[in-house]
């Protein structure tokens, strides 16, 4: 009897033991989990600013898409994308009639929507540290922003034209944001237009209209402090101490971000995982890193698919250059 129960006893233990085995060995191929930061849901949910654009510029209510007069601002910087760094380094009032550019985006200041670069996603969804369209239409808005801070003693109504379609240009951007940079770079110019226009409101005695630009202005600051900082700090890092702690993050926010810009910039954060996952890294996270770009090639969302062609295509000699 007791010979018996002895064998059930080894047997079990046997198999519980082989069943350890099995488990520790299907570990190997498990990618890093998750940490804390993904379970803070607002991180994962659309951008969605606390004010309208038009707390700035009231004529922003024209529903027309006016990408393609962005689209051709843009070709105009890059035929001669000398003489606008030139103008927005240090040029003169009197040098803006030269700049057909600054006219267009007048054209399409009232405009609440432009699909600017959705027809071509790769310009704006890849590794390259330049970005020829997004780097030319960047120095389209600062032109616009420099030649109202240049009109604002003298002529007001001319500089808040100005300022106003720089700022039109950057919340397109920021409305559109298929990438990182495209998100950075159109926060960034309307939020220096927004200042801009409040300083013009003070200087112009209308104290009502800069306190309505003060607390947009605070708001946006809160907002990126919020909602914007902490997502970049751990998604687009290539902080060799960041990356490491935060692998299963990349993985996470690709399933789950409805926040578009946070799926496609952790889709291209698994793509450098490729070449790197932290020091002392696991081999899992990179087999895991190419098995979910080859899943996400055939991603039912075109963003998403141009994002995982983009990580699939990505060589070590680019992977290094990446800053």
């Amino acid at each position: 009897m007791w010979g018996n129960r002895l064998g059930w006893i080894l047997a079990t233990c046997l198999l519980m033991l082989e069943i350890l085995f099995v488990v520790m060995v299907s570990r190997q191929d498990w990618v890093s989990a998750p940490t804390s930061f993904s379970q803070q849901t607002e991180y994962l949910s659309p951008l969605e600013f606390p004010f309208s654009p038009t707390v700035v510029v009231p004529s922003m209510t024209r529903s027309e898409d006016t990408g393609a007069t962005y689209r051709e601002a843009i070709n105009d910087v890059l035929a001669s994308r000398d003489e606008y760094d030139a103008y927005n380094e240090k040029g003169k009032d009197s040098d803006k009639p030269r700049l057909r550019e600054i006219f267009l985006l007048h054209q399409a200041a009232s405009s609440t929507r432009a699909r600017i670069f959705l027809s071509q996603p790769e310009q704006v969804i890849n590794y390259n540290g330049e970005k020829p369209e997004l780097d030319a239409l960047i120095s389209a808005g600062r032109a616009a922003l420099r030649a109202g801070l240049l009109r604002q003693k003298t002529d007001p109504a001319d500089a808040q034209e100005h300022l106003e379609a720089a700022f039109s240009l950057g919340w397109k951007m920021y409305q559109e944001r298929l990438s990182d940079a495209e998100l950075r770079a159109g926060f960034d110019l309307f939020g220096q237009a927004a200042l801009a226009l409040e300083k013009l409101a003070e200087n112009g005695g209308d104290s009502s209209r800069a306190q309505q630009l003060k607390d947009f202005n605070a708001a946006r600051v809160q907002f990126y402090k919020n909602r914007i900082e902490p997502v970049r700090r751990i998604i687009i890092s290539i902080d060799p101490n960041i990356i490491a702690g935060s692998i299963g993050d990349y993985f996470y926010f690709a399933k789950n971000a409805t926040e578009r810009v946070w799926k496609i910039e952790a889709v291209l954060a698994i793509g450098r995982l490729q070449y790197y996952v932290g020091e002392n890294g696991r081999a899992a996270n990179q087999s895991g890193a190419r098995r979910e770009i080859a899943s996400l090639v055939d991603d039912p969302d075109p963003l998403v698919r141009c994002a995982a062609k983009a990580a699939q295509d990505l060589t070590i000699e680019q992977y290094r250059q990446i800053r």
